[in-house]
């Protein structure tokens, strides 16, 4: 029958609408089952005994799992919450986290800052370079695999060499990333689970510049050293003195671009809520997550048209 219920954390439970020809299955994940006739009993109390088959340590393979001590190929499992940091995607998320996995990023663009990834280095010339990735045992492009939240994942599996992907052909050349969602938990009760977040982006390896004199008397020595026929070089001692001074903006400016153009950090935020649970029949996971990026650029408040990215 659906008629079921769930232990609480010190193992009470109790169930109703029973009759004495009625028996109880005593089920838990590593555990063997138990089969109890109900009978005259109000209070059956049962000890499971461990199953060693269960309790064994398993890797997913293409489309089974194997015990991993059997397991010859190289596979890297990542545990998920390794992959919750500041960066909004999931590619971002990769670099360092896998041997043997190299992640690079062309771009700092907010909503575009997604990570370029090779398995082991590029194996196809001329053609397709990426790993195939497989979410639920579907194809994913490389830009589905950013939008996904690193809450929604249960495991994170990498097929390294040809013994571990042997069974994708040649669409696993350049290694193969499986990644399998979170589900909901039959006869569980409803759980919410919230993350909200907020980081900071700063540039790195920003140049430093030299104020307005230094720079004018440094370009009149490189001048002079390169061109000997000369006396003079493109800037007057009176512009020098005048930029070194501030004696008039306008005459002789001397702006720091860097620190006009650009703010000193970035915020950026994250949000995510996703349910999970389920009765007998029916299990559910539903997630929504929800970013918003900003960029670098300081534009001044009082302007009529904000350039930033946004």
């Amino acid at each position: 029958s659906t008629n079921g219920t769930i232990t609480s954390i010190d193992g009470k439970y109790a169930i109703s609408n029973l009759n004495e020809n009625d028996s109880l299955r005593f089920s838990y994940v590593g555990f063997n089952n138990q089969v109890i006739k109900v009978g005259k009993q109000t209070i059956i109390n049962v000890v499971l005994l461990e199953s060693a088959s269960a309790l064994e340590e398993v890797q997913v393979v293409a489309f089974q799992t194997q015990k991993k001590n059997s397991v010859i190929g190289s596979i890297n499992t990542v545990n998920p919450t390794e992959l919750k940091i500041a960066p909004t995607n999931l590619t971002n998320a990769l670099a360092g986290k896998i041997a043997g996995v190299i992640s690079y990023q062309r771009s700092g663009e907010p909503g575009q800052d997604n990570a370029e990834f090779f398995i082991r280095g590029v194996s196809t010339f001329g053609g397709r370079a990426t790993p195939l990735i497989l979410l639920d045992d579907v194809e994913i492009a490389t830009g589905d695999l950013d939008n996904i939240p690193a809450e929604t994942i249960e495991s994170f599996s990498i097929l390294k060499d040809a013994s571990a992907t042997a069974i994708y052909g040649a669409r696993g050349a350049n290694g193969v990333m499986l990644i399998t969602t979170k589900k909901g938990q039959e006869n569980s009760k409803t759980r919410i689970n919230i993350t909200l977040e907020n980081s900071f982006n700063k540039p790195m390896n920003f140049p430093e510049f030299v104020d307005g004199a230094t720079w004018m008397e440094m370009y009149n020595e490189a001048e002079l050293t390169r061109n000997k026929s000369i006396r003079q070089g493109r800037y007057s001692r009176q512009q020098i003195e005048g930029t070194r001074y501030g004696l008039n903006p306008y005459v002789y400016p001397d702006v720091n671009w860097g620190d006009l153009i650009f703010k000193d950090f970035a915020t950026n935020q994250r949000a995510n809520i996703n349910m999970q649970g389920g009765g007998s029949k029916v299990t559910y996971y539903m997630g929504i997550q929800a970013n918003h990026d900003t960029g670098l650029l300081d534009v001044p408040s009082t302007y009529s048209f904000d350039s930033n990215i946004n």
